[in-house]
């Protein structure tokens, strides 16, 4: 019955959401991609400043946030691999875990020398604009705000 459908998405050829809608002909001539409906936080140096101090985080190595959610039976077992193969205490490259699980911990663990582990994470804007690369399950309200900071992503969809 409407005129137009707004959807908060890039418009094609970069659409996130499009195989949402191909199945429905009848909204096709409707439909306007309208972009990201949230902007990107505007945060200070200093509150980037107190993150990368209180982390201990070397802007000198690689820093990778992985930002995992979705249902918790997925969640879990993506999370024991990721923690089991990024253990090693020598490693040249530094971790922020998000586990995703609403209601969690918002204070960080130190699994080890380069790994901090959140069960669920309070500053992952500040997280997105000082990391070189995001780990995703690629919902779309993960990947819009990697896209609007520009950063590169690894994405795991939940299986089926």
């Amino acid at each position: 019955m409407s005129e137009r459908l707004l959807i908060p998405d890039l418009p094609p050829p970069y659409t996130i959401s499009e195989h949402n809608i191909w199945d429905c002909d009848s909204i096709r001539k409707k439909v306007e991609y309208v972009g990201f409906t949230t902007s990107i936080p505007d945060r200070a140096p200093q509150g980037l400043n107190t993150v990368v101090k209180t982390l201990g985080i070397n802007r000198s190595m690689p820093l990778v946030f992985v930002h995992i959610s979705g249902p918790s039976l997925t969640r879990l077992s993506l999370i024991s691999t990721i923690l089991e193969a990024i253990r090693d205490d020598e490693a040249e490259i530094q971790y922020i875990i998000s586990d995703g699980k609403p209601h969690g911990k918002t204070e960080p663990t130190k699994i080890s020398k380069s790994v901090w582990y959140y069960e669920w994470c309070p500053i992952k804007d500040e997280i997105y604009r000082l990391c070189d690369l995001v780990v995703m399950r690629a919902g779309h309200t993960a990947i819009s705000p990697a896209i609007q900071y520009g950063k590169p992503v690894v994405t795991i969809p939940i299986q089926n």
